[in-house]
């Protein structure tokens, strides 16, 4: 904890004099601090899931509309899935499932710059260092739960943003499209069940309300 700490105050200490020594004070040249949240969408093993998203990025300007940064992103979501990813032959039976994930990674970005609004254009690779992904089966009045150890996650895509200024605050729609894989071990249910080892590719899509300010 205290680690964390310091390294926070490292940030906030060091923003700062960033931004003063290479800032512009004009967003089209600015240092970008942005955090956002909203509504996702996933599919995974053909189940949909929904739930919601936090995004938290910093970006750091290369001129010329160019920047590089570095960002993380938190995903919650859930699904009541088909007897298609689970138990094919019992009958009276539900399925759900949770995935969550905390990610960090890099961000790319290039920005358009007007008077009161900014256009982002956002590609960025994460990978996701802490993951639960669970399935309860609820058949006959008994739940079988499992969890998956995730062993590998990573997740690379793009989003769009549009942000009104009110110098030197953001605020505006956003909406991310992501790929990932994810793979997993063997595992067990808490009857005795066993399962294989797994992995695959996936999407999922994220539309939120971005709040920010450039310095």
């Amino acid at each position: 904890m205290f680690k964390r700490i310091l390294i926070l105050l490292y940030f906030f200490y060091v923003i700062p004099i960033y931004a003063q020594d290479y800032g512009s004070g004009d967003s089209s040249n600015s240092f970008d601090i942005l955090a956002s949240g909203g509504y996702s969408m996933m599919t995974i093993n053909g189940d949909p899931y929904t739930g919601y998203n936090a995004f938290f990025k910093l970006f750091f300007p290369l001129g010329s509309g160019l920047y590089f940064g570095i960002g993380s992103r938190y995903e919650s979501m859930t699904s009541t899935a088909s007897s298609s990813s689970a138990i094919k032959n019992a009958s009276n039976h539900q399925n759900s499932f949770t995935y969550q994930s905390i990610q960090a990674g890099l961000d790319l970005a290039y920005k358009i710059s007007f008077s009161d609004v900014d256009f982002q254009i956002n590609p960025y690779a994460y990978y996701a260092f802490s993951n639960t992904w669970m399935r309860n089966t609820t058949m006959n009045n008994s739940t079988i739960s499992s969890t998956g150890p995730v062993t590998f996650n990573l997740v690379y895509g793009v989003g769009g943003s549009l942000l009104f200024k009110f110098e030197p605050f953001y605020i505006g729609p956003s909406a991310y499209y992501s790929w990932g894989y994810i793979s997993s071990d063997a595992y067990s249910d808490n009857f005795g069940n066993a399962y294989f080892a797994n992995a695959g590719f996936y999407t999922f899509t994220n539309y939120n309300l971005t709040l920010g300010f450039y310095l």
